[in-house]
């Protein structure tokens, strides 16, 4: 494979020059798949036992090149019953829209401001009210992600008459060296890093926070942003900041994936349809980031802008002749704020999903319809708002975090397709 990309990015009515990349791709993959065992072959204990090796080396112009492979095992000791495994390792470098970007702007604000929107008991008297000035957006010098990971399952299925039931679950564990993020905060909140740090300054990573800076570090945080200061409920310039923060994206030294994934399955035939209902879930056991080799993992699950221990998604069907009518139930857990003592709840976030499709199957008076699939979809059917941040009138902080629900609330969509 040979690939070449270009990203340009031009924001307002000047066309300022956001971000400009090139990059050229090469890239080789191959697969072998060996069937050592199969059922033809009448081994008592083994059914199936299957190995399959992968992969591929990508050179690329601008950050070098890799060679991940991929091994997967499966063992089917009898019929419907399989256990497998695979490890891999993977290599990302940054998208062109990060390398060269010019997306960095600094806010000054006080600390006073995010403690009443948030409820936070500052951690030290001093640093109850005092002025932050913070540089976000994407950071640079950024290098390539990499990662290795694991992973071992279960799947079986079974069948009585007409009905058949299906069940699978799966163990990963993922381990993500150099990943592109902001610097990981104690308690998961990039807002409250000053309170953080006060409390316990040695699990920062040397430059995220900056206490007491000269004016030459206050000019040179400010010399990296592209845009004016935005100065949020101060009447005072930034050179007045008492505490720096650096929270663009750079590359987070380890970051730790692990959890639990599962779907179930059942169908059966009902009048002269058939109904199917299913669950799928995935619960996160960790997500763990460590800034540098020189600061702890930071626990960061079930906190503001990161991933939710636990999301469900439940279905119920019926298909009869060219009908298909699903229902879906998605539910996403509730969580805090951050972990530590201020943290504030988040509610749980369930929506209703409906999709109802006809196929014209073969119709003798009307042929122009055959192979015709109308749809009609609905997102969020009963338009549940997503769960609130901050209730203060006066936040200057989104309400929302987009990481975990979409602003976007109910959606209706119809679709027709023609099939030849």
């Amino acid at each position: 494979q040979y690939r070449r990309e270009t990203f340009v990015n031009l924001d307002g009515p000047d066309r300022n020059l956001l971000a400009d990349g090139t990059r050229n791709v090469y890239a080789l993959f191959g697969e072998l798949f060996v069937p050592v065992i199969g059922p033809d072959m009448n081994i008592p204990g083994v059914r199936r036992l299957e190995v399959n090796i992968s992969g591929r080396f990508e050179d690329y112009s601008d950050f070098g090149s890799s060679t991940d492979p991929k091994i997967g095992v499966l063992y089917s000791p009898i019929e419907g019953l399989r256990y497998r495994g695979t490890y891999s390792t993977s290599f990302r470098p940054p998208a062109l829209g990060r390398t060269g970007a010019t997306d960095r702007e600094t806010r000054f604000f006080s600390t006073a401001l995010i403690n009443s929107i948030f409820d936070i008991t500052p951690s030290d008297p001093s640093v109850a009210d005092v002025p932050v000035l913070e540089l976000i957006g994407t950071g640079t010098g950024l290098g390539a992600e990499r990662s290795e990971s694991w992973t071992i399952g279960v799947d079986y299925d079974a069948a009585w008459g007409t009905r058949e039931l299906s069940f699978s679950t799966s163990y990963f564990d993922t381990v993500f060296s150099d990943r592109i993020n902001t610097p990981p905060i104690p308690g998961g909140f990039s807002l409250a890093a000053v309170n953080e740090f006060a409390r316990n300054p040695d699990v920062f990573v040397e430059g995220t926070v900056t206490p007491n800076p000269t004016q030459q570090q206050i000019d040179a945080l400010l010399a990296q942003s592209n845009f004016p200061v935005a100065i949020i409920g101060l009447d005072f310039g930034p050179e007045q900041a008492q505490f720096l923060v650096n929270n663009t994206t750079v590359n987070v030294s380890r970051t730790v994936v692990r959890g639990l994934d599962f779907d179930v399955r059942y169908n059966q035939p009902i009048g002269p349809g058939e109904f199917t209902a299913g669950v799928n879930a995935t619960y996160l056991l960790d997500f763990t980031q460590q800034g540098a080799p020189t600061v702890p993992e930071i626990e960061l699950l079930d906190t503001l802008y990161n991933p939710l221990d636990l999301r469900l998604r439940g279905q119920l069907g019926y298909q009869v002749g060219g009908f298909t009518g699903n229902m879906f139930v998605n539910y996403a857990d509730g969580y805090q704020t951050s972990t530590t003592e201020d943290g504030r709840p988040i509610g749980s976030y369930t929506t209703v999903d409906l999709s109802l499709t006809y196929t014209f199957l073969d119709l003798v008076k009307v042929r122009f319809l055959n192979g015709t699939t109308f749809r009609f979809f609905v997102q969020n059917l009963l338009n549940e708002a997503p769960p609130r941040i901050s209730d203060n009138p006066v936040s200057v902080v989104t309400a929302l975090d987009p990481a975990n629900a979409s602003a976007l609330q109910r959606f209706i969509a119809f679709e027709l397709t023609k099939a030849f």
